[in-house]
């Protein structure tokens, strides 16, 4: 039998529980999504060199005008699109340090970022700076920003993987799933798992810096 101070304590303890469990839920959040900070950011192009997928990263648009909300790639870069191809890359610090660097990638000429789409992660798409909070990718401050990417070594190339996308597990390969272009350049990329599909060609890049003039160098 249980006596009234006893059942007091009890339920004193079980508040002191239900008070403490949203503070540890937050920890356990913050410590899963990892904290950033603006480092750099350069204005590059993100090419894929092998045969099948050689092209650059670009952003169509629509007859009227409207840019389109997917992202493709270009065998062709010339003066009449090479505006098209160019892309802010954002650096950040993380705490704790990640397997690679965490970025995001904005089209300069549209400002469209890259993200994973809000109520589908796994679609890749491009959306307008009015569409997130912050809008400025300067002030992202966690990875649970869906533009968030771990942009990974792989050799002498990178591969782009969606934290929101991966489940915030973008270091792990069997979660992480990264921008990949089709070998039908009409195709827009899309997320894959990291090492799956027809050719693991698809997932790599390199980076290309925009000088001034309009010319590009190799980073």
């Amino acid at each position: 039998m249980i006596t009234s101070w006893k059942r007091k304590a009890k339920r004193n303890s079980c508040n002191k529980v239900g008070e403490l469990a949203p503070q540890a839920v937050q920890l356990f959040v913050r410590e899963l999504k990892p904290q950033l900070q603006f480092l750099s950011k350069k204005e590059q192009q993100i090419k894929n060199p092998y045969p099948s997928y050689k092209g650059t990263l670009i952003q169509k648009y629509k007859r009227n005008g409207d840019p389109r909300i997917k992202v493709f790639r270009t065998a062709n870069l010339g003066s009449w699109n090479e505006d098209d191809a160019a892309v802010t890359v954002y650096s950040f610090k993380s705490t704790p340090p990640g397997n690679g660097t965490y970025v995001v990638l904005q089209f300069e000429a549209s400002e469209m970022y890259f993200a994973s789409k809000e109520d589908r992660p796994g679609i890749l798409v491009l959306e307008e700076p009015g569409e997130f909070d912050p809008e400025n990718a300067e002030d992202i401050t966690t990875t649970a920003d869906r533009r968030v990417f771990l942009m990974k070594p792989h050799g002498t190339d990178v591969v782009f993987a969606s934290c929101v996308a991966s489940q915030q597990k973008p270091g792990d390969k069997s979660k992480a799933q990264v921008i990949t272009v089709r070998r039908n350049k009409n195709s827009a990329a899309v997320f894959r798992l990291e090492g799956k599909g027809p050719a693991l060609a698809s997932q790599w890049f390199q980076l290309e810096e925009v000088s001034a003039e309009g010319d590009s160098e190799q980073s």
